[in-house]
């Protein structure tokens, strides 16, 4: 056996070796970014779109239906949308600052006896974004959607 071959046969040996390890090492990064991404999505899902989910639709099956969020009910999920903006899109963050600052003002209309406590969403804007949102999560991790 020549030199040539003997050293054709080591650097294939090598090359193979490398390429090997290459796709192993692209393979599990993309395991790791899939199982941050799963993680990320089911946080999200607990902290923040349950939580709303349910506030939305607490009185969806009331003969009146959805008509709006009180300033209590608002209030709760600024809260949630304060303490966890990493899980919150930014259209999220605005609806829910435009419906507080609404609902801000017309609470305190309603206490200095101006009005009548009156709800804010009344176009449903934040109800259809949190149930659509909720579902999609659910739905891309796997779980049962409407």
């Amino acid at each position: 056996m020549s030199w040539s071959q003997f050293f054709t046969i080591a650097l294939t040996a090598i090359l193979s070796a490398l390429f090997a390890n290459f796709a192993t090492y692209l393979k599990e990064k993309k395991i790791r970014n899939e199982n941050a991404s799963v993680k990320y999505k089911e946080e999200a899902l607990s902290k923040i779109y349950t939580p709303i989910y349910k506030i939305v639709t607490r009185e969806l099956y009331t003969p009146k239906g959805y008509d709006g969020l009180n300033h209590e009910q608002i209030t709760q999920i600024k809260g949630f949308v304060d303490n966890f903006p990493e899980y919150c899109t930014e259209e999220l963050i605005l609806i829910v600052n435009d419906l507080f600052d609404d609902s801000t003002k017309l609470d305190g209309m309603a206490k200095m006896g101006y009005s009548e406590p009156s709800k804010v969403d009344g176009n449903n804007r934040l109800y259809n974004y949190a149930t659509e949102k909720f579902n999609s999560i659910r739905k891309e991790l796997g779980m049962i959607t409407k």
